[in-house]
């Protein structure tokens, strides 16, 4: 399985999971023009704001 994560802080997240084949990072307003039904999930450092198919 391809994960691909929309991520606001980049936290060393190749090491913990290795699964992960790509990471785009972005910022809490860059999130709310991504089409995220093309993520896997998203790993945030922060609360969002956002409506999420994740």
């Amino acid at each position: 399985m391809v994960w691909e994560l929309a991520v606001y802080y980049q936290l060393g997240l190749e090491q913990v999971f290795s699964e992960i084949e790509r990471i785009t990072q972005a910022s809490v307003s860059d999130l709310k023009s991504l089409d995220l039904s093309q993520y896997d999930g998203i790993i945030s450092t922060v609360n969002l704001d956002i409506d999420s198919p994740i």
